[in-house]
């Protein structure tokens, strides 16, 4: 698991005005998208929140790309 990009800003405050959460992960997703060869199989570990129709339904559609959700347990283990 190699993290080829990220968003980040300080916790328990509102983002710029005009960008929502999903506009930033869109953002990611598409610096993702220049890096990996369209060929290239792609797995994104997410966890429930990216659950949601707007990420699975519009974000990743048409990438080809598969969903992986991580449990809490995993995260646990991975971080000792």
């Amino acid at each position: 698991m190699i993290p080829l990009a990220w968003e980040s800003w300080l916790g328990n405050t509102k983002l710029l005005e005009g960008v929502s959460y999903w506009q930033k992960v869109e953002l990611v997703l598409a610096r993702v998208a220049e890096l990996i060869p369209s060929h290239q199989k792609v797995v994104v570990l997410a966890d429930r929140a990216y659950g949601n129709p707007a990420f699975i339904d519009d974000d990743m559609a048409g990438t080809g790309w598969c969903r992986c959700k991580v449990k809490a347990a995993l995260r646990r283990r991975a971080s000792r």
